[in-house]
């Protein structure tokens, strides 16, 4: 799968590329600094972030001999949202990472318009949305028409309201994957819905999809995330599960890259040297990645050491070496 997350990075200075006084959601607040979108991929051997693209701000895309000085992208330069960036990035490593699916946070999941651009290319979409999203239940019964006015229709409600309404004999607990302390075990739901656009008129129909994650020792639920998605109504719930959790494990990949690799701390101006650190910075994301990988006990019933040196054995295994001597 594809993930697409924005992210920002505190830097000051005017003649640092991109660098304005913007939104970072990350930051939670108004400040100087990059603002750029991250493709992250991740399938059942790994996952990684493989691609970025900086956000140019509207000062910046004004002044043309300023981007021009800093060599800032040579692409189209114009101001875009992070939307149209996904869709570019999309479409540049779309065909060499096969992927089943799309997956973003609640900022790319908002507008209705880039849930229906996904689908128009193709793209089977998971994306997480705002809890006070609306939308109209298609599984529940129409309330009866009394006769006079308007037929009624399915009322709009708030995903978060309404899935605090539901009964408990709707939710599927469903295992997850395997966590460092036992498995992860949550709740999930999913319906057939049609959402509302940003004009207030019925969209497209959806599939929502609502998991609740619970604490380990008392059971009581901690967190509840809320995703649209694309796919067929027979998608079976855990797939849809698995793939909102997976889209976690790039949010937690570019953290470690900010506090592991560096990602954020670039102190140069250059458009060049922004685009060489952040190349550099993936590769130590992903090195990371796998070392950690590596390094996990898998099996309980072995005794060896979780960083035992006996993969070197299994790398060179009839592999014929040749030693050279002067």
């Amino acid at each position: 799968m594809l993930v697409c997350d924005p992210s920002a990075f505190p830097k000051s200075g005017r003649e640092s590329v991109g660098v304005a006084r913007q939104w970072g959601g990350r930051l939670g607040k108004v400040d100087h600094g990059h603002v750029a979108l991250s493709l992250g991929y991740v399938s059942r051997q790994g996952h990684t972030l493989v691609d970025q693209r900086l956000s140019l701000p509207t000062a910046w895309t004004q002044e043309k001999a300023r981007l021009r000085n800093a060599a800032g992208p040579k692409e189209p330069q114009g101001y875009r949202t992070r939307h149209p960036l996904a869709l570019e990035r999309l479409a540049k490593n779309g065909a060499s990472l096969p992927h089943r699916w799309m997956a973003g946070d609640d900022e790319m999941g908002r507008p209705a318009w880039f849930r229906r651009r996904l689908a128009a290319v193709g793209e089977r979409s998971l994306l997480a949305v705002p809890s006070n999203t609306m939308r109209r239940d298609l599984e529940t019964p129409v309330p009866d028409y009394s006769g006079q006015g308007r037929p009624p229709r399915r009322p709009w409600q708030g995903v978060a309201k309404w899935a605090d309404v539901l009964a408990d004999d709707a939710w599927r607990r469903i295992d997850v994957r395997d966590g460092s302390k036992g498995p992860l075990v949550g709740d999930a739901v999913q319906r057939r819905v049609v959402s509302r656009t940003h004009r207030r008129q019925q969209g497209d129909e959806d599939m929502v999809v609502v998991r609740r994650d619970r604490d380990r020792d008392n059971q009581q639920v901690v967190k509840g995330d809320f995703s649209l998605s694309n796919a067929a109504p027979e998608t079976p719930l855990g797939a849809c599960a698995r793939v909102a959790k997976a889209a976690q494990r790039i949010e937690a990949c570019l953290q470690r890259s900010k506090s592991e690799a560096g990602v954020a701390d670039d102190e140069g101006r250059h458009g060049t040297g922004w685009q060489q650190h952040q190349t550099l910075s993936f590769l130590a994301t992903w090195f990371l990645e796998r070392e950690t990988h590596r390094g996990k006990k898998m099996d309980a019933r072995t005794h060896a050491a979780a960083d035992s040196p006996r993969h070197r054995d299994d790398l060179t295994r009839s592999v014929a070496v040749r030693h050279d001597v002067a």
